[in-house]
């Protein structure tokens, strides 16, 4: 398959075990189909051009437009490789050609004339092994051109897996009612669907469909055979903000026979992070069927000593896209200085800046274009990064870089482990949602509390 998609995962070292079990998100998905076709690397071209009896000058035309593509000079390559397909129509490259002379286009947006070199390739060589990777690419840009009918063809009957994927991904955002009702005919008895397919379609169901997709996420958590596929829906039942949900999982957690999936229904209900979330899983630790989801469950809530090997020093913010932060109690306190808006929310531990503002940690900015770094949480598809989430040290400090780049907010660890600074002083139980706003700089002090919520000095 030329079309790759992978879950990509990059952990700190001695505490991403226990941290993200602490915060919910220990599923990551893998095999999951996107499209956004990339050539690998320039021996895969070298075996297309080299597999038949060509002609020298043939060669050196396609080899031209192949290092062309490896430059990433878009314009001369669909030059190259249209003269290609116009001087040596015979060759057996020809069907290559076509690809390659559609993803130079592509390339440079020039979609129409890519999508009808991509219908000459399928339509000419049916049999061809680009055919599939066209039939994908052919709907990737569909949406760029309009062509609303072959995304509904491609999502409903399509026995293309890349292509349908791809299909039912842009179906999602054009009409998601009809994109819903393709995927839960995955799902039907007698269905020849693979299981990394309908784990794809869960992903793309939990990812697009939002309060709709609920139902649904419902069903396969309780109903389905694949324990696999049950944990993908729990993890993407514990991404709704419908609290309603946690009934679900709480039963999931207390019921099921398969520790893996109990134990997925917690974490999947500590992501909504909620008073009623913790009492969930109070209960859970409490009446749970499993010893084990019982022990893990009790620990969760510094109800009893944590496993050997599982520490938390030396972290204590995970720091999430789209301007939040999510305190972990650790026992130490937090120091955060400065001024403007700030809101907490979800029992105190998470707090949220305003949308104008960014994170940078140690002067260096949080997260970088596409590239993942040590002490991140990541999902990957094709090449795009996605729910990106960092890991803070103590030996770090997160500042929020306000409009015209000034400072308006510091944390940091409140200096002196050994500090009496939370006995004393006006402090604030935070249990619920909570904003201040302050025009001078002020100085807080955060104290994120095991069972849940913070206390907050002022």
């Amino acid at each position: 398959m030329r079309y790759q998609t992978q879950i990509l995962s990059v952990h700190l070292s001695g505490v991403g075990i226990l941290f993200l079990l602490l915060i919910g998100f220990s599923l990551l998905f893998a095999r999951n189909v996107s499209a956004s076709s990339v050539y690998q690397d320039r021996a895969d071209l070298n075996s297309v051009a080299q597999k038949s009896a060509s002609t020298e000058p043939e060669m050196k035309a396609f080899r031209d437009g192949r290092e062309a593509l490896a430059d990433e000079r878009w314009e001369r390559a669909a030059e190259r490789f249209n003269d290609f397909v116009e001087d040596y129509p015979k060759s057996k490259n020809v069907d290559a050609a076509l690809y390659w002379l559609a993803f130079a286009l592509k390339r440079q947006e020039r979609f129409r004339e890519a999508d009808k070199a991509l219908a000459r390739l399928i339509n000419d060589f049916p049999a061809s092994s680009w055919s599939g990777d066209a039939q994908a690419m052919r709907v990737e840009i569909a949406p760029q051109i309009g062509n609303s009918k072959i995304i509904t063809a491609e999502a409903s009957q399509s026995d293309n897996d890349e292509a349908k994927l791809v299909a039912l991904r842009n179906l999602f955002k054009s009409d998601p009612p009809q994109a819903l009702t393709v995927a839960s005919n995955i799902f039907q008895p007698g269905s020849t669907a693979s299981r990394s397919f309908k784990e794809s379609t869960i992903m793309l169901v939990g990812r697009y469909a939002g309060e709709k997709a609920t139902p649904m996420l419902v069903g396969l958590a309780r109903n389905e055979s694949e324990p696999r596929l049950r944990k993908t829906a729990i993890f993407w039942l514990g991404r709704e903000r419908d609290e309603s949900v946690i009934a679900t999982l709480k039963e999931l957690a207390l019921q099921s026979d398969d520790n893996e999936v109990a134990l997925a229904a917690v974490s999947a209900i500590l992501q909504h992070g909620s008073q009623r979330a913790l009492e969930s899983i109070n209960e859970i630790a409490g009446h749970a069927k499993s010893q084990e989801v019982r022990r893990q469950s009790a620990a969760l809530l510094g109800t009893q000593t944590k496993s050997d090997g599982l520490k938390m020093k030396g972290v204590w913010l995970l720091i999430r896209e789209r301007n939040q932060v999510l305190t972990i109690p650790t026992g130490r306190i937090i120091k955060l200085v400065g001024f403007g808006n700030l809101k907490f929310k979800q029992d105190g531990r998470l707090l949220e800046i305003p949308e104008h503002a960014y994170f940078t940690v140690n002067g260096q900015p949080i997260f970088r274009e596409n590239e993942v770094r040590k002490g991140e949480s990541a999902q990957v598809i094709d090449g795009a990064v996605l729910n990106r989430e960092r890991i803070v040290r103590e030996n770090e400090v997160v500042r929020v870089i306000g409009e015209d780049d000034k400072l308006m907010w510091e944390l940091s660890l409140y200096p002196d482990e050994r500090s009496t600074a939370s006995d004393g002083g006006d402090w604030l139980n935070i249990n619920g949602e909570f904003a201040f706003n302050t025009n001078q700089s002020k100085t807080f002090l955060l104290y994120p509390k095991p069972g849940g919520g913070i206390r907050l000095r002022r």
